[in-house]
């Protein structure tokens, strides 16, 4: 009776004990499932997300002069002189950064196909951190452009940003963003989300 009673303990003990591992194991296994509000929530509070920086150096010549008043048109010569007379050039050097990234505060979440959509804005392409220095300059005779460094600074912006968006600014802003955006999603262990841009 003592040896029954043993084994019955044992075979009991042992059967608790395997269901408290089998818990534990399928517990393990589960994936952790994330609401889709409290993702778009972490999404958004990256905020505004600078993804992408380009860098320039530059040596050009700015120029300015007047704009010759309409009545020199009737003058033979008259406003190829006034430009020559005005004329003020300067040799300047400049360094230039120029940022692109995404607002991630304007995220949204829609659902397409049973699938939930992340819907991240386009990237932006920021005004340019320009450092310029007038290396010699030369005044007009009738006129000296005292903007003449505010000029250069204004030109080298309009460059370097046509200079980084011909080089792919964009697309390396939108490809570093959604490895941001996708290193997050890892951390929350979510699933069957796509990233798309609009």
């Amino acid at each position: 009776m003592r040896l029954s009673l043993r084994t019955a303990g044992i075979v009991g003990g042992a059967a608790v004990l395997g269901l408290l591992l089998f818990k534990q194991s399928n517990s393990a296994e589960e994936p952790k499932v994330v609401p889709m509000p409290l993702i778009l929530q972490k999404v958004q509070a990256l905020g505004e997300l600078h993804t992408a920086r380009f860098t320039y150096q530059h040596v050009f010549e700015e120029t300015s002069s007047r704009t010759p008043e309409d009545w020199t048109m009737y003058v033979p010569g008259a406003p190829s002189l006034i430009r020559a007379s005005t004329r003020n050039t300067a040799l300047v050097s400049a360094t230039a950064e120029v940022e692109a990234g995404v607002d991630l505060s304007k995220a949204t979440v829609r659902t397409e196909g049973g699938a939930n959509v992340l819907v991240l804005p386009k990237p932006s392409v920021y005004r340019p951190k320009v450092d310029a220095r007038i290396n010699s300059s030369r005044p007009g005779v009738f006129w000296r452009d005292n903007n003449l460094a505010l000029r250069a600074v204004s030109s080298m912006e309009t460059r370097v940003r046509h200079a980084a968006m011909s080089q792919g600014i964009i697309s390396e802003a939108e490809k570093n963003a959604r490895t941001s955006v996708d290193t997050l999603l890892g951390e929350l262990t979510h699933s069957n989300l796509r990233i798309v841009f609009e």
